[in-house]
């Protein structure tokens, strides 16, 4: 006996199984659309032009920000959508093929990101709370993605090794190393990071477009520190992007160059400009004032010469 071919609106949440949190709120959003339009069909009966016109639509109602692409994200997460409801009900037995992979997503385009200047990032410090310079300082040591900051937990900060634990993009985990400075602010009984949540973050941002009209133009986020820190670190390498290498096939040979000087680009903090004579050290400086880390980030510092790639950047004492 044939199995009951089920309704659009009937499997969408078996596609939506298994994803991650975000993955599942961006997908769900894209399949209600599709619902919308198609609910009461059952999922055999839809055509490539059904998707095709989904697509175009999202791109219509997507909103139009200074650095979105016309809608040619939206469109993609709409095909993408699409294709992950079919999979499901190939996996599930209900369908032989899927017809969402006959369509075509929409060439990406190149990103308008860029490095953010010394100025800029200090006119950030200038504008930021005390109490959230450690916030900033983070970021660029660890070029971490907004997950990985705010599921950071003390089980996740490894003192003995110098390292945090960063659950990021895909629950993939990365252990990055950060200066002795930062593990001692982030070894505080009431450290100002653990309080970060994403609504506080995001009200961060806007403050800061809200002072700075260079920041509101670019849409100031988490993310422009991140691209920051990893296109400084290749300037010193001289390597580019590449993912990190494993720990048991990874050798010397085919590790890229460790920097004999300090990056010339490389925005520590306001009023930090690092010199090409300077040599690296190891040597730490005390911290009298957890709170007001910023206060200790304005003095002379050096550059340990560790950098292994974009993904695991310098450790800065």
């Amino acid at each position: 006996m044939r199995r009951r071919i089920p309704t659009v609106e009937e499997a969408i949440p078996r596609a939506l199984v298994g994803l991650a949190p975000n993955s599942r709120d961006l997908y769900a959003y894209y399949l209600r659309l599709l619902a919308q339009r198609h609910g009461n069909r059952k999922i055999d009966q839809l055509v490539v032009s059904d998707f095709t016109e989904l697509g175009v639509w999202a791109q219509a109602m997507a909103v139009r920000r200074r650095s979105s692409a016309s809608g040619a994200s939206a469109r993609e997460h709409a095909i993408a959508a699409c294709r992950r409801l079919f999979d499901m009900a190939i996996a599930d037995g209900y369908l032989q093929h899927n017809p969402a992979k006959a369509v075509r997503k929409p060439p990406r385009a190149e990103s308008r990101r860029t490095a953010l200047t010394d100025d800029q990032i200090a006119e950030i410090f200038r504008t930021v709370r005390d109490e959230e310079t450690g916030l900033l300082r983070f970021l660029l040591e660890t070029a971490c993605r907004r997950e990985g900051l705010l599921s950071l937990t003390a089980e996740k900060r490894r003192p003995a090794r110098q390292t945090v634990l960063l659950d990021e993009k895909g629950s993939q985990i990365r252990e990055q190393p950060v200066s002795q400075l930062m593990m001692e602010y982030l070894q505080q009984p009431t450290c100002p990071i653990d309080h970060w949540t994403r609504r506080r973050l995001d009200s961060l941002w806007l403050r800061i477009r809200r002072e700075l009209a260079w920041a509101d133009e670019i849409s100031l986020s988490t993310h422009w520190f991140r691209h920051t820190t990893i296109t400084n670190v290749e300037r010193v390498t001289d390597h580019p992007s590449s993912p990190p290498p494993s720990r048991d096939t990874s050798s010397a040979d085919s590790a890229p160059p460790r920097p004999t000087s300090p990056p010339t680009a490389w925005p520590m903090w306001p009023g930090h400009s690092p010199k090409s004579s300077e040599a690296p050290t190891r040597r730490s400086r005390p911290i009298k004032d957890h709170d007001r880390l910023g206060s200790q980030l304005h003095g002379p510092s050096r550059r340990v010469g560790y950098v292994k790639n974009r993904h695991t950047v310098g450790r800065f004492v």
